[in-house]
């Protein structure tokens, strides 16, 4: 079975040390000045040991933080719905995917349907749980591993993100090791907004690839 995380040993890792570098540019850690040797030697050992302190503190409290989050509060922060749990609803209503028709869905899936509950959280964890049921079929075929693994990966960018400014933040009015710069609190919004949205449209093409894959095979067993 293949490894779903291990984008947190590669992709992950190497997003959090860009925003930490990017951190460290602006607030000009890279920047020595002209002087005498004696003085630059100590500058640049100074300034060696500010910028590993803070990038250790970042880094390491990153990926702890991450474990804080429980997975309803990650639902919450991200859209507040899990994947799946307005899957039926939406292909009833017509907006879903072009790879099949709604009728198509509709007969395969009539007993769901039949049994599909009217109050609305009680419908919501019914569909996210027969959904689930479906996707555990194709759990292991390759489209379905890449569509859940890019989804894994834009959401935890999207909470990395939400712990580095938290950090960020601490490190300026709390521990008052960095001043403000609003241009990394800019930089931050959009990289959490951009995200966000990753994270949605990565949990849609997962559902939708999910749906499709197991309409598909439906059709050809007949």
């Amino acid at each position: 079975m293949a490894n779903l995380k291990d984008y947190r040993d590669k992709e992950l890792r190497y997003y959090i040390i860009a925003n930490i570098a990017v951190l460290l540019l602006l607030l000009d850690f890279f920047h020595l000045s002209q002087s005498e040797n004696n003085i630059y030697i100590t500058e640049l050992i100074s300034k060696f040991f500010n910028v590993s302190i803070i990038s250790s503190i970042i880094y390491i409290l990153t990926f702890i933080a991450d474990g804080l989050f429980s997975s309803e509060l990650k639902i919450w922060l991200i859209g507040g719905h899990a994947p799946g749990e307005k899957i039926f609803s939406k292909i009833q209503n017509g907006s879903f995917d072009k790879r099949f028709t709604c009728e198509e869905a509709q007969k395969i899936y009539s007993k769901i349907y039949e049994s599909l509950p009217k109050e609305r959280k009680e419908k919501f964890f019914y569909e996210n749980a027969e959904w689930y049921k479906i996707y555990n079929k194709y759990r292991e075929v390759t489209m379905i591993t890449v569509s859940n693994r890019d989804f894994l990966l834009c959401r935890d960018i999207y909470f990395s993100t939400i712990v580095n400014i938290f950090i960020y933040l601490s490190l300026i009015f709390v521990f008052k090791i960095i001043v403000l710069d609003w241009r990394y609190i800019g930089y931050l919004t959009m990289m959490l907004i951009f995200s966000n949205l990753g994270t949605r449209n990565k949990s849609r093409r997962l559902v939708n690839n999910v749906i499709a894959l197991d309409i598909a095979n439906n059709k050809t067993q007949k």
